[in-house]
């Protein structure tokens, strides 16, 4: 694959991967190499991994940690690297910050679909041009609309049937 920039995506449970498989259906394999980890929910750290851990948090963070960095490693081609996490100020977020290392790359709260479909489009550009332009693509995508009602709504569809069929 041709020199750019790498992404990995940090979600608590398999929420990345799933969001990068729909973009992926959607765009086709467009995406090229993004790494991909799970942060494991706080029940499952306590009982399934370290159960007779007094610290088991610890162990986990440390865990999920040479995770991130190996898929950083795997997916850097030299341009640096933007790790997407789910929420900001959570687990995966505070441990990509810390594990990350400066100027490596950026992280960035929030991942959702509209802005792993700009992914392609924005491997090229600079590390933090790149990073604004996910941000940006993010926040344009988040709206909130009023249901019209269902007559209104009934004279859309109804012409936008039409169109489809007449064109």
């Amino acid at each position: 694959m041709a020199k750019g920039l790498g992404f990995v995506i940090v979600t608590h449970g398999n929420v990345g991967k799933e969001l990068l498989n729909v973009a992926s259906r959607i765009m086709g394999n467009k995406h090229g190499d993004v790494g991909s980890v799970e942060v494991p929910f706080t029940g499952e750290m306590t009982k399934k991994a370290f159960p007779h851990c007094q610290r088991p948090y610890e162990q986990w963070h440390r865990r999920i940690a040479r995770q991130v960095i190996r898929e950083v490693e795997a997916v850097n081609k030299g341009n640096g690297v933007i790790v997407l996490t789910d929420i900001l100020g959570g687990t995966a977020f505070n441990i990509c910050k810390r594990a990350l290392q400066r100027g490596a790359g950026v992280v960035i709260a929030g991942v959702n679909l509209p802005m792993l479909l700009k992914l392609p489009s924005i491997r090229t550009l600079p590390l933090e041009e790149a990073a604004r332009n996910l941000v940006a693509r993010s926040r344009k995508a988040i709206d909130w609309q009023l249901p019209s009602s269902s007559e209104e709504q009934d004279n859309k569809m109804t012409g936008t049937l039409e169109r489809c069929v007449h064109n």
